[in-house]
């Protein structure tokens, strides 16, 4: 079966030289010649999907299709059929990425080419983007796979365009962007894909270090700031992503987010922030929010009103790494924006301390300066003034609750 995408290359190759057209009769044939096409790549996909159908199945069961695990199996299975796959979020790398490269390599010097990418997705489904490339214009065909209820595979078209914009990276990455009318509000039409292959070791570093916090919510990576001067940080920020890093598991909480303040033990809350952070409880009890009666610290989750982070907003991805003579690793990170059809939409270095106990603190970030930076803005939380106002009407008579 591993003929099949590069058939599907050759009749998307002669679906573009078709395109050039006859009028009446030829454009009959035109019309049947894609039609044709576009059948016989949504039953190529169903094909494929059937290939990795046993790793389906028995993840389903476990419940873990949206782990990185299986979706590496996925994408190898396709892969070794002579697909370039990859997975919706690029944290790892494309299979057959040189056919991919040679094509986005070919589109970019204005030369016609064709080429089919395959991006799994965390329901063990995959996206396929068909595309044509002619005159600097790419042309995508856009089309899914996913699994009915009885477990079996169907391949539906979703949609036809021309790229609004499109870009080959000379990091290896190929964004397109798909034209969406002013305020819609829909799904995002920015697409990344990285086909260039990034070291084991750097997708490490990022999956442990970077990845878990990101740049929503939380100034953690989009400030400078050092030992001295942990004041640049909203510290309540990172308690959840430091929990879930901590104990492998999200903090619960028994209300809708952002409605209701907690009151978390010091014994429970200043583990968490002194684990990754080079603070102690000195420190955090001068924050504002702690409570030295009762000895916790006053907590709300960010809500609908100051939610901190969207689909829009970029992705880190570490790019290298340096062990410094006093034991620190140094990671430079570039912030990949979608939305921005970039891979750098700007470039910070984290400095981080290992721990005899095989834990690790972060000692400092600082943004590379650049005029091209083009970093996400904070959001603050909510002041107690603005909370109250926004919530008190569903506690008005207490508006702290213990968690227990």
């Amino acid at each position: 079966m591993k003929r099949n995408c590069r058939k599907t290359a050759m009749l998307l190759g002669m679906c573009l030289f078709i395109s050039g057209g006859c009028a009446d009769g030829g454009d009959r044939k035109e019309s049947q010649e894609k039609v044709s096409a576009e059948s016989g790549n949504l039953a190529e996909s169903e094909e494929l999907a059937e290939g990795y159908k046993e790793i389906y199945e028995e993840a389903k069961k476990d419940d873990t299709l949206h782990t990185k695990e299986v979706i590496s199996q996925i994408i190898e299975t396709l892969g070794e059929e002579g697909c370039c796959a990859v997975d919706s979020e690029n944290r790892i790398n494309m299979t057959n990425a040189d056919t991919a490269e040679k094509f986005c390599e070919t589109a970019q010097n204005g030369e016609e080419g064709a080429c089919s990418l395959f991006q799994v997705t965390d329901e063990g489904g995959f996206i396929r983007y068909d595309l044509l490339s002619q005159d600097g214009k790419m042309e995508v065909k856009r089309s899914n796979v996913s699994w009915t209820a009885e477990g079996e595979p169907v391949a539906e078209q979703v949609d036809a365009y021309t790229a609004e914009a499109w870009n080959y990276t000379e990091k290896g990455y190929l964004f397109l962007e798909l034209a969406r009318p002013a305020g819609f509000d829909g799904p995002s039409g920015h697409t990344a894909m990285r086909m260039a292959p990034l070291e084991e070791e750097l997708r490490q570093w990022n999956e442990r270090c970077i990845l878990p916090v990101g740049y929503g919510g939380n100034n953690l990576f989009l400030t400078d700031w050092d030992s001295k001067s942990l004041q640049k940080l909203c510290l309540y920020d990172l308690y959840e992503p430091f929990y879930e890093m901590k104990y492998g598991e999200e903090k619960a909480f028994d209300a809708k987010v952002g409605t209701k303040e907690y009151e978390i033990p010091a014994e429970e809350f200043e583990p968490v922030l002194e684990t990754f952070l080079p603070v102690d409880k000195s420190l955090l009890q001068m924050e504002k929010g702690y409570d030295p009666v009762e000895d916790c610290y006053l907590y709300r989750q960010r809500g609908q009103y100051d939610i901190g982070g969207n689909p829009d907003t970029p992705y880190p991805e570490v790019v290298a790494c340096e062990k410094e003579e006093d034991g620190t690793i140094l990671l430079t990170v570039d912030a990949v924006w979608k939305k921005g059809n970039t891979d750098r939409a700007f470039t910070h270095m984290v400095r981080i301390g290992l721990k005899e106990d095989g834990t690790f603190s972060y000692l400092s970030n600082q943004i590379v300066p650049s005029e091209d930076n083009q970093l996400p803005s904070y959001i603050p939380r909510l002041t107690d003034e603005e909370w109250e106002e926004y919530y008190s009407y569903l506690q008005p008579n207490l508006f702290v609750n213990r968690l227990i």
